[in-house]
């Protein structure tokens, strides 16, 4: 017990009255090599933060499995590799935000994954090198799922016609990729969506006005650089 109240004066580094770690937010810190894979058997952390560093090699599965990590916050590094599939054993996971952005990750996106999680509410995986179709599994699970940032990635394919099933969906990004084929009118049923970007892709077909006036809490919408056809609706001129 006493080695892990050391810990107590580590920067960075927070434990509960037990000395337990908590918390690990080591942002910015020029940390390079792997990321560690015991991280994710500290039972009791709960908020994990090593962005703007430079480490490298894959995320390890044990992050994403852990039954306690709440946050997981990896942006701005070097990570590579596929983004893996969770254990069909692993369920009911605790994890609310993931931000795994601006590194270099590839292959497809991961969809059973989010099945997993009901407590979800934002994914950040933008600045990558996914490929693959976008899943529609982000909130079959999780009624609080609300941020959606896929932009600059390698996606393909059409919008999937379950994001509309996102009720409390507010930001959803998928701008820079090579999504193709129309709006889904599933879409327009995510009515709590306040920004919207689909831009530089190749979406195609019209924008329809009966539809896109459903999004009544659209503050900011982008759809620049497709190939839409057809007038510009009156209520998002």
């Amino acid at each position: 017990m006493a080695e892990w109240h050391g810990l107590l004066l580590w920067e960075g580094i927070t434990c509960n009255e037990d000395g337990a770690v908590i918390e690990v937010h080591l942002a910015s810190k020029g940390l390079e090599g792997q990321i560690s894979p015991s991280l994710g058997e500290l039972t009791s952390l709960s908020r994990l933060n090593l962005s703007y560093n430079s480490l490298s090699g894959s995320l390890p599965a044990e992050l994403m499995s852990s039954g306690s990590i709440v946050v997981l916050d990896v942006s701005f590094n070097r990570l590579n590799g596929d983004l893996q599939e969770l254990n069909p054993s692993v369920s009911n996971q605790p994890l609310k935000v993931l931000n795994i952005s601006s590194n270099r990750f590839t292959g497809e996106f991961p969809s059973i994954t989010w099945e997993k999680m009901r407590n979800l509410v934002a994914i950040n995986a933008s600045n990558n090198s996914f490929t693959g179709h976008i899943p529609s599994s982000f909130c079959s699970s999780s009624t609080s799922f609300a941020v959606l940032d896929l932009g600059y990635n390698q996606f393909s394919g059409n919008i999937p016609p379950g994001i509309g099933k996102c009720s409390a969906l507010r930001l959803l990004k998928a701008n820079a990729n090579n999504i193709r084929g129309p709006l889904p009118g599933d879409l327009f049923n995510a009515t709590s969506l306040e920004y919207l970007s689909f831009a530089n892709n190749g979406l195609q077909g019209t924008i329809d006005d009966a539809l896109i006036v459903k999004l009544i809490n659209l503050v900011f919408v982008d759809l620049r650089w497709n190939r839409f056809s057809g007038k510009i609706p009156n209520s998002i001129g």
